[in-house]
């Protein structure tokens, strides 16, 4: 083999090779896109449209600066395959250049029929199969075409070689070649022909009648049809022992499916989609004699008449006399009262029945289908009121006829079944679109339009566009007809402002289907006036209300609404909860827009409802908010209204109830839209600013943007008269004042208290304070925090409010833990919980649990994390705290972990995730994710579910901290060790050094972040990685930052005294080395930290020599026989040594 060739597979994959070695060194897949295109098209191309084909979102010169860093990392992987100039850029096959797809063109295109075998064997599948790359809409296009042509070439190439086989009488090679036509084209049934001639031919006739099974079954599941006269002749000869299979007829493409409408059947002419759960219900309906009435209910365009064509086509023969088919769509009488006689005329006329005979027309019709046995579908017959009776008549009179009827509004027959046709299932958003009907739909109908079209290139923009429509069919189809002139994404938009987009003028769809407004207006002109003003007012309404809310807001009680749901037009959940179907709500809002006055008075009635639903701050104590989830859209809209139109002091009062539900839930971004819109407004007391800010600034703080949060908070301060100081000096004078303050003045919780009309803003800036300290210890600036936890303090008990004091003492006691005032803060931790116990209150008691697990944490003080821990969440079952008790949950995890209490921290991190990913809090997802994965790599590293957990977690980076983003990095770099990835860890963990800076955090859950940076470095220095000053640069650095932090939090100091040992044996220092190591022993049995004690073992007795005792009094024999039992005893496979591949002695 040439050594320099670049060898390139594009079919049934993606594979690039120099010389036969895999080529994994590219910068990105735009890159791989990048060559398979070069070698696919066989020729340059200019740099302009190479950077239109991968960058076409972006400008040209930021798309052509991209495609100049990737031909840049191209040339140092590639140097002699590419040539590149200003202009253009082509592979140069002076060195070699092979491509599988050229092969098999040239070979298809060829006469010489030597090397086509050898060709076949290349076709390993469709081009590029399950290569995709992100961003590049015009690749993808490029890509669906080349894959068709790429096809054609290969059914070709292999339609040769089974006539070649044929004529050569070779039963192997035509075994051969048929079978990869099978894998290429299942449903290709002269390959299946071929591969039975030549098992024939070769003696295999059990296998040959085999294959014609397979064909049939085939046939039959995915076209409904069944072999050909030819292949029924050939199974024939077969089975009766013939010879002399080797005619071939022409090949063929696969069979479209064959024409299953009976006569008087409509003839759809595309196919069905979804709708599989609906066809099994009516199947098992029709299927049950007891059945005789079954009706269809939906609104207009959702798919009635499609679907009971397809149960009529599918169900003709199982009826002696087939189905009819009768629609009623156009029609009407001509007075009130002729209903009943245009459904028996139109009946009559379907059936070919003479109505001239003298006699009742109803009784002729009956007689006539009396002696029958048929499915009778009567289509649209929702505005035929009296067409009931008819039907009730004839199902008296002919008990061999089922009826399907189709209606937006129920028979009201007491034979009556009802199946009500949904919308499509629709993805949700952030899901993927596999599986769902209502994308297929959409994909299927604007491949019509747009060949080659793939829902991949945008596929939450066609995803929201199935959201906006509800999945009705009709509203998919009529969006998809602009996927020609716009994309997804941009027809989504669209549809969010009006229904305008869903119309079309084109010659094949009924008039009456032309617009989603003409099949709404429909519906509309059956109502009476009282239905319209109800169905009018019920449009202010989100996601779905209640029978109460219908009441306040619409004065639509049950019977109303009873006849709403009756016409489709309002659809009723097995929870009780009524809702309307999107394009049928902005239709009915428009109509209600056409009053302003009206609509105004609605509204207003929407917001007044469900403002007073939200209980006051205090009472979400005595009950869960949790009923208001199903509210949410409606809590929205009238939050949005009340922003907009209500005087200051009454959304300041909505605004305090609104935030205490989103906190309790963990809706930090509602919260965000809501308060940053009331910001938005000119007016309001420097109070209620304030408010707004502090909590704006706490909504931010949740989901980890300090910075705004900062920013939000400080304002909150200025506009209460409680400035932060900008400069050292100023926050030390303001630490000063604070604490002479305490001094002098003698506060104490439930000392003298601020008089009553300073106390609410004595509330407030207490609450920011405390809100800011958070804050200011997330982004390290260590400085701010102590003297806004003492002006927390300090205002809380100003106000009196023994709860709040609580909050703020313990806050304080876990800011002096970190200041190394451990004997301090112990007493405030404590005064803090003695509190809470006497208040009872629920959030206060979460809140010191919260600060006394963090402050146990970092002491080991692993009784007072179980104690503060079991008291907050017994109360969980009572009054759900969400986002706090998660908190609470994932700290005690921390603990659990250091404690090598392996499965409860586990157990612990996975209740984590689901409730940050239930509530879309990616920072709680991402700490349990974060648990999860560290404990993991404790117990198993090398868990398959690793992988997928790290990359789980790197999604939610933007959501990170850095020292959670540093953890992250961490975690990635075990991984990489585990894996024997060294260069990759190594990165990995440059990244989370360069995060944590050259300081130790606050944060008392960050010691794996601390602790693996060196711990990872030594491992690599061990292992005799690359750049050995570099890692010794680091290592060192982080074992200082590490030795630190240890000050800080006494149950960091094992972990700092194993790096220093290691280092120290690094360096050549035994002896210093093994005094570290014991040191490491010891505060590991005093902390009672299992895993730590273990590993000390291990290095120690990886120390040791024959002969040699530690400080400890063992020898290498004892150390390893200890740590070998402490490992087992948690659950653990050998340490860090195992995991780095670093010898163990057993």
């Amino acid at each position: 083999m040439n050594q320099r060739e670049l060898s390139i597979r594009v079919l049934g994959g993606a594979e690039l090779a120099v010389g036969g070695r895999p080529l994994v060194e590219l910068a990105s897949a735009k890159a791989a896109a990048l060559l398979f295109y070069l070698a696919v098209t066989g020729t340059g191309h200019s740099r302009s449209a190479l950077a239109g084909l991968l960058w076409s979102d972006l400008p040209e010169p930021a798309a052509r600066a991209n495609l100049r860093l990737v031909l840049t990392k191209l040339r140092r992987v590639l140097p002699e395959h590419l040539a590149v100039t200003r202009q253009s850029v082509a592979l140069d096959d002076r060195p070699g250049v092979w491509v599988d797809a050229a092969e098999v063109a040239r070979a298809a295109a060829g006469p010489d029929d030597a090397g086509l075998l050898a060709a076949v064997r290349l076709c390993r599948g469709d081009l590029l199969a399950g290569f995709d790359v992100a961003g590049a809409p015009l690749f993808d296009d490029w890509q669906a075409a080349q894959r068709a042509a790429t096809r054609a070439d290969m059914l070709s190439l292999m339609d040769r070689a089974v006539r070649c086989a044929a004529a050569r009488a070779d039963a192997v090679a035509g075994i051969e070649v048929a079978r990869r036509m099978l894998a290429l084209e299942p449903l290709h049934e002269e390959a299946h022909r071929a591969l039975m001639c030549f098992l024939a031919e070769d003696g295999r006739r059990s296998a040959a009648l085999a294959q014609y099974e397979t064909c049939r079954y085939l046939l039959d599941e995915e076209l409904g049809g069944r072999p050909s006269a030819d292949t029924v002749a050939l199974r024939d000869e077969i089975a009766a022992g013939a010879g002399g299979f080797t005619r071939l007829g022409a090949a063929a493409p696969p069979r479209a499916e064959p024409d299953r409408a009976a006569p008087g059947l409509p003839r759809p002419l595309t196919g069905l989609i979804g709708r599989g759960e609906e066809l099994a219900r009516l199947d098992g309906l029709l299927d049950d004699p007891a059945c005789r009435l079954v009706t269809l209910v939906g609104p207009g365009g959702i798919g009635k008449t499609r679907l009971a064509v397809e149960v009529a086509a599918t169900r003709r023969h199982r009826h002696r006399d087939g189905a009819v088919f009768v629609s009623f769509a156009g029609t009407g009488p001509a007075g009130p009262d002729e209903a009943a006689d245009l459904v028996v005329a139109n009946l009559a006329r379907v059936l070919g029945l003479s109505m001239a005979v003298p006699r009742d027309p109803l009784d002729l019709l009956a007689d006539h289908l009396s002696g029958r046995e048929l499915l009778l579908v009567l289509d649209n017959l929702e505005h035929l009121r009296d067409a009931a009776g008819v039907i009730d008549h004839l199902l008296r009179r002919a008990p061999g006829t089922q009826v399907l009827v189709t209606s937006r509004r129920r028979l009201g027959l007491g034979a009556e079944w009802l199946v009500e046709v949904p919308g499509l299932p629709c993805p949700p958003p952030g899901a993927g679109a596999d599986g769902y009907a209502a994308v297929q739909l959409f994909e299927e109908r604007a491949r019509l339009l747009r060949p080659g079209f793939v829902t991949g290139a945008d596929l939450e923009g066609t995803a929201r566009v199935c959201r906006l429509v509800s999945g009705v069919p009709l509203a998919i189809e009529l969006a998809a007809r602009w996927v020609r002139s716009a994309r997804p994404a941009a027809i989504a938009d669209r549809l969010g402002r009006g229904l305008e987009l869903l119309e079309t003028t084109a010659p094949d769809v009924e008039r009456r289907h032309r617009s989603v407004r003409a099949v709404i207006d429909w519906s509309w002109h059956l109502l009476t006036d009282e239905e319209e003003r109800a169905l009018q007012r019920l449009s202010v309404f989100r996601g779905g209300f209640d029978l109460d809310a219908a009441a306040a807001v619409a004065g639509a009680g049950l019977p109303l609404l009873a006849g709403l749901v009756d016409q489709s037009l309002v659809t009723v959940g097995e929870d009780g909860r009524y809702d309307m179907h999107e394009l049928l709500r902005q239709y009915a809002a428009e109509r209600l827009a056409a009053d302003a006055g009206r609509q105004s008075r609605a509204r207003l009635r929407h917001a007044e409802h469900y403002a007073a639903l939200l209980p006051a701050p205090a009472e979400f104590l005595a009950e869960d908010p949790g009923f208001l989830d199903a509210e949410a859209g409606n809590l929205r809209a009238a939050t949005e209204l009340l922003v907009r139109e209500a005087d200051p002091a009454t959304l300041d009062a909505h605004l305090l109830r609104i935030w205490s539900l989103y906190r309790h839930l963990g809706w930090f971004r509602e919260a965000q839209a809501a308060l940053g819109a009331a910001l938005d407004r000119p007016d309001g007391t420097r109070l209620e600013r304030g408010r707004w800010h502090r909590m704006l600034g706490e909504a931010h703080q949740q989901l980890g943007a300090a910075v705004p949060a900062r920013d939000h908070l400080e304002q909150a301060l200025d506009l209460l008269d409680s400035p932060v100081p900008a400069s050292a000096p100023g926050r030390l004078a303001v630490f000063i004042a604070e604490m002479a303050t305490r001094a002098l003045r003698g506060l104490r919780p439930g000392g003298r208290a601020a008089r009553p009309r300073h106390r609410a803003a004595a509330r407030e800036r207490s609450a920011t304070n405390f809100a800011i300290s958070e804050v200011y210890w997330v982004r390290d600036e260590q400085l701010a925090v102590l003297p806004s936890s003492i002006r927390a303090l300090n205002e809380a008990e100003r106000t009196g409010d023994i709860d709040l004091t609580a909050r703020a003492q313990a806050g304080l006691g876990m800011v002096l833990g970190a200041a190394g005032f451990r004997r301090l803060a112990r007493g405030h931790i404590r005064a803090a919980c003695a509190a809470a116990e006497r208040t009872g209150n629920p959030v206060t008691i979460c809140w010191v649990g919260i600060m006394s697990a963090l402050h146990g944490i970092g002491a080991g003080d692993w009784a007072a994390v179980d104690a503060g821990t079991a008291r907050a969440l017994a109360l969980r079952e009572r009054t759900p705290m969400y986002r706090w008790t998660d908190e609470l949950l994932l700290a005690s995890a921390v603990a659990w972990h250091l404690a090598a209490r392996h499965e409860q921290a586990a157990a612990a991190a996975a209740e984590g995730i689901a409730a940050g990913a239930g509530r879309r809090d990616p920072v709680v997802h991402l700490w349990g994710l974060l648990v999860l994965m560290e404990t993991t790599l404790r117990t198993d590293p090398r868990d398959p579910a690793l992988p997928r957990r790290h990359e789980e977690a790197v999604r939610l980076l933007p959501a990170a901290n850095r020292v959670d983003a540093a953890r992250v990095h961490v975690a990635g770099a075990r991984l990489h060790l585990a894996a024997g990835r060294a260069a990759q860890a190594w990165q990995a963990v440059r990244a989370a050094d360069d995060l944590l800076g050259p300081g130790p955090s606050y944060e008392q859950y960050a010691l794996e972040a601390h602790a693996g940076v060196p711990e990872i470095c030594l491992a690599l220095l061990e292992l005799g990685g690359e750049h050995p000053a570099e890692l010794r640069s680091t290592a060192a650095g982080a074992t200082r930052r590490l030795r630190r932090y240890a000050r800080r939090y006494p149950m960091a100091r094992p972990r700092a005294l194993l790096c220093r040992g290691r280092q120290a044996r690094l360096d050549g220092r035994a002896a210093g080395a093994r005094r570290a190591l014991a040191r490491a022993a010891r505060e590991a049995e005093r902390l009672r930290m299992p895993y730590e004690l273990a590993r000390a073992h291990e290095e120690l007795g990886h120390d040791l020599s024959a002969g040699q005792r530690s400080p400890l009094g063992l020898d290498g024999a004892e150390h390893r026989r200890l740590a070998i039992a402490g490992f087992r005893a948690i659950g653990c496979g050998p340490g860090t040594r195992g995991l780095a591949g670093l010898p163990v002695r057993t």
